[in-house]
């Protein structure tokens, strides 16, 4: 990405300062620049220069969005599926257990046994969180019948589809 994003800048830079056409007023420079720039094919070479670098740098766009959009769509899956721990351990909050006369460590006991299934999990979200994607999807979408649903909350746990080379 920075090799070609140097490269536009180094482009640009060469178009504002040296690509120009009006070498002269007299109309002899006039006419060799252009039998020269003729000759030497400088226009459609610049046009040619131009053309890749702007598509190497619209793709380096378009991926990086896709990589923007990608991680806005785990973390979203990351947050609701974490929304379901957090009104757990709300409901866990409202002093069910009494534990103020508890020693120190009996609550370290019972948080350490909160905190490594949660983390956990949230780890195991983050790892699943693209096919929690494709189920979260299937069931907003009102067309599709219950199987299908049904089905894309089992590939959840299903064999990865190898990617194609």
């Amino acid at each position: 990405k920075r090799i070609i994003r140097q490269l536009l800048e180094i482009f640009l830079r060469f178009t504002h300062r040296y690509w120009f056409h009006e070498v002269s007023d007299q109309p002899q420079a006039k006419e060799l620049y252009r039998m020269t720039a003729t000759y030497l094919g400088a226009d459609r070479l610049y046009d040619e220069i131009r053309n890749e670098i702007e598509d190497m740098s619209g793709y380096l766009e378009s991926d990086t969005l896709r990589r923007q959009a990608n991680t806005v769509v785990r973390l979203t899956v990351v947050t609701a599926f974490g929304l379901i721990g957090t009104v757990v351990t709300g409901f866990l909050g409202m002093n069910l257990i009494a534990l103020a006369e508890a020693s120190m460590l009996e609550k370290i006991g019972y948080f350490m046994i909160v905190l490594v299934p949660t983390t956990v999990l949230t780890f195991y979200t983050i790892v699943k969180s693209k096919r929690l994607s494709d189920f979260l999807e299937a069931i907003s979408d009102e067309r599709m019948p219950t199987a299908a649903k049904f089905k894309s909350l089992l590939d959840v746990w299903g064999k990865a589809p190898r990617p194609r080379a």
